[in-house]
This record gives C-alpha cells, sequence and structure tokens, in this order.
C-alpha cells in the first residue's frame, strides 16, 4: 500500500527540522526578486503554495505585506513556521490543504 501525499509530508516535518529538508533556503532571495522584479504592491494579497516551513513568510511580513497566506499538505510545517514566527503568526492566513483538491475561499494576485 502507498503513502497517501498528506502522511508522506506530515512524516517528512516530523523527523526533519526546516532546515535539514533539501530545499531550505536560509533568505527565500529568488522570490522576494521576483515579486520586485514584477512590481507586485505589498497590498496585493498573496498566497505561499506549498509554503510549509519556509521563511518566505517572514521576509513577506518583514517587507510590508499585509494580506499572506499559506497554505501546504503538512500540518507539522505549518506549526513550525507559525512557532518560529511567534505573534506575528496571527497576521498570517494558515491552511492545511492539498492543493490538487483546494478550493480557495480568498482571491489572491494575479487571480482572473
Amino acid at each position: 500500500m502507498t503513502e497517501e501525499p498528506q502522511q508522506h509530508w506530515d512524516r517528512v516535518y516530523s523527523n526533519k527540522a526546516p532546515s535539514e529538508v533539501s530545499w531550505f533556503q536560509s533568505e527565500p532571495r529568488p522570490s522576494l526578486a521576483a515579486l520586485v522584479r514584477f512590481d507586485v504592491p505589498h497590498t496585493t494579497p498573496f498566497v505561499d503554495i506549498g509554503g510549509g516551513a519556509s521563511n518566505l513568510v517572514d521576509a513577506l511580513l518583514a517587507n510590508g505585506w499585509s494580506d499572506v497566506s499559506v497554505v501546504d499538505i503538512a500540518a507539522p510545517a505549518l506549526e513550525a513556521a507559525q512557532a518560529r514566527l511567534g505573534e506575528a503568526a496571527a497576521g498570517v492566513h494558515w491552511e492545511i490543504a492539498d492543493i490538487t483538491r483546494w478550493n480557495p475561499a480568498h482571491r489572491y494576485g494575479g487571480m482572473a
């Protein structure tokens, strides 16, 4: 029997610290550079799909973004990010969801 995606990612983030995964970036420079390059206003509703325990949410909040959501299938990944942010986590919308089945209730920048 194969492991379901949510079980897989829950196990990954339960067994590894966010900095131990191969895709970890201490600073999300490429993502921030893309937002600057495309001149995306900080008031644009932003969603980090598969954001998990990424540091992107930290950087967005530090740079004045006011409407940030993070969606990931792994609850432990989101919990790690929330713990890292402390009180600032209350200003972010967190959603545990499989992006292949996710139906956002909120409109984000660039969505038609």
